[in-house]
């Protein structure tokens, strides 16, 4: 008597995730599209999207973003001003969110704050941990004019800087990171006088989405006749997963003749 595995199957897809964004369009609510409190940006003359308030508070900006593995992110960050506690840039790498103040799990890169260096976070279920900190004093200027990178492999993390003189390494670390990413985004911290001291330009994102490496588990199965068992798991199966040498029955050893 033949026996056959009834599955439940997911067809799954690995796809090269890009951004590129010069916002040299002279537009970042289209193609491609941002949002946020974009009350508060606009792209000058100069095709840089700027911060343009007149008020202390927050801003930020995202843009759909799948890319977190085996990635490399860079951007240009220009403030017009000697960063601070009270006033800085943050970079989100990954968002589970759009809506950055309320982020769960996340990759950021920050510009600033108390020690005036560039540092590498990640969040994980809404608790941050520092990954490389940055060179102190790297941002203590009248002025900054910095491109940034990151890049990933595997769990291998390395952040650089280029002020002018050429790339620098912030520094490296060896992290996990295993959520998936569904934006990019922008966000400032800031002042009333330094409200519209903050540009942003050459956007570059290019890697994979996220990979769930977490085997699936048997949560039920009904048996549909003598031959046939339907299995019910707590996840999608891979198509490339499915194969008869895949299943035992555990008392009898035996395997399915297909699935």
């Amino acid at each position: 008597m033949r026996l056959i595995f009834i599955l439940l199957l997911h067809f799954s897809l690995t796809c090269y995730a890009q951004l590129n964004e010069s916002f040299n369009d002279n537009d970042f609510k289209n193609n491609p599209v941002w949002s946020g409190t974009d009350d508060y940006f606009t792209v000058n003359p100069n095709n840089e999207l700027q911060l343009y308030d007149n008020e202390a508070r927050t801003a930020y900006l995202t843009t759909p973003s799948q890319t977190v593995e085996e990635a490399g992110w860079q951007i240009k960050v220009k403030m017009d001003f000697n960063p601070s506690s009270s006033n800085y840039a943050r970079i989100y790498l990954a968002s589970d969110t759009e809506h950055l103040p309320d982020v769960h799990n996340a990759l950021f890169i920050e510009l600033g704050s108390s020690k005036d260096n560039i540092c590498l976070y990640k969040i994980e279920n809404g608790n941050k941990e520092l990954l490389i900190e940055g060179l102190t004093d790297r941002l203590d200027h009248p002025a900054v004019d910095v491109i940034v990178k990151v890049k990933r492999t595997e769990n291998k993390w390395t952040l650089e800087s280029n002020t002018g003189a050429g790339w620098y390494t912030e520094g490296q670390a060896d992290a996990e990171y295993n959520y998936p990413s569904a934006f990019f985004g922008i966000y400032c911290q800031y002042t009333k006088t330094r409200a519209d001291k903050f540009f942003f330009d050459d956007i570059s994102v290019t890697g994979l989405p996220y990979r769930d490496r977490t085997p699936p588990e048997i949560t039920d199965f009904e048996l549909i006749n003598g031959s046939q068992v339907f299995l019910r798991f707590n996840k999608a199966l891979d198509e490339s997963s499915i194969s008869t040498d895949a299943f035992t029955l555990q008392n009898s050893e035996r395997r399915p003749s297909r699935v």
